[in-house]
């Protein structure tokens, strides 16, 4: 927290890769720090903690050390259709679909014909919910 206590301590073992949620409910609003180490270092996100009522969580990243991959992952409150659209540099769209997403939803796309590009996720009701250019 912003008094460097620390509220919750995690190991996990064995693994390259892990994708986890964290959930602030119940601790106080404020700025706090998510640390991961590893023997190759250590990873600091700063993140700020407001208690509002989250509808739906869109993250898109890319993963480290895979080249154009790229990481969408979406939580939900309810059930719904999300369009993920996929263009190149020069706006064209190259891929899009539909998803249906439950409560969670992730899934890695593999980008490696496409040299750069932009990633749009939108909801039903055509609002934008996420853009990322790479």
């Amino acid at each position: 927290d912003e008094n460097n206590k620390t509220v919750y301590h995690e190991v996990v073992d064995k693994i390259t890769a892990f994708m986890r949620p964290y959930n602030f409910e119940g601790l106080p609003e404020g700025k706090y720090s998510v640390i991961v180490e590893d023997e190759s270092g250590k990873t600091v996100e700063k993140v700020q903690y407001k208690s509002e009522k989250i509808e739906k969580l869109i993250r898109i990243a890319k993963l480290e050390g895979e080249q154009n991959k790229v990481l969408l992952s979406i939580s939900s409150q309810k059930p719904e259709d999300v369009f993920v659209c996929i263009f190149d540099k020069y706006g064209a769209l190259v891929y899009n679909e539909i998803q249906t997403v439950g409560k969670e939803f992730a899934q890695v796309y593999n980008l490696n014909e496409i040299k750069s590009f932009k990633i749009e996720v939108w909801d039903k009701y055509g609002q934008l919910k996420k853009f990322i250019n790479y």
